[in-house]
């Protein structure tokens, strides 16, 4: 946002596409599928295989954020070398349950996905902004992933109900 506002569009454009590649290769190179882009944000996910086990998924699933932070880290490097503002993000982890399709009115149909899960994942992408965590799960997701996980308390987040308690995978 604050890029949008101090950039020329087709510069802006370019930035994005640079930041779009570094996120979106490890996405499509573990298996995730790229559901929507709405604006600089990025909504993905890992699809359920039964005959995969659910830590495997969500390792995946860990090991792609972690390759997209790196990608990032090195976008940064590039834009620096190059006297340009560094990128920011952060990736929320949740699993549960959602539904995708088209949904709108006849004349106008959207592809997106929707339910509690998805709202609660970008709750948590907020929330990794907010305390500069650049990846932040869900207690579900720490649960089912296996992986050791290190708390970062419990946060009120917009259109959720009750507190959730968020983690950061624990540092090696």
């Amino acid at each position: 946002t604050k890029l949008s506002e101090s950039l020329p569009l087709n510069a802006l454009t370019a930035v994005m596409n640079d930041y779009f590649e570094a996120m979106i290769g490890p996405i499509h190179a573990h298996g995730g599928e790229v559901l929507k882009m709405m604006g600089d944000g990025i909504l993905a996910c890992f699809p359920i295989d039964p005959e995969e086990e659910m830590a495997s998924i969500c390792e995946r699933a860990l090991h792609t954020a972690e390759l997209a932070m790196a990608n990032m880290a090195l976008l940064n490097r590039r834009r620096r070398r190059e006297d340009k503002p560094s990128l920011q993000c952060g990736i929320g982890l949740h699993v549960g349950d959602a539904m995708y399709g088209n949904v709108g009115a006849p004349d106008r149909l959207d592809f997106t996905v929707i339910g509690p899960a998805v709202n609660l994942c970008a709750r948590l992408e907020t929330l990794a902004g907010e305390l500069g965590e650049p990846i932040l799960c869900s207690a579900e997701f720490a649960e089912k992933s296996g992986l050791p996980m290190q708390s970062v308390g419990r946060h009120e987040l917009k259109n959720v109900n009750g507190s959730v308690e968020a983690f950061v995978p624990a540092a090696d």
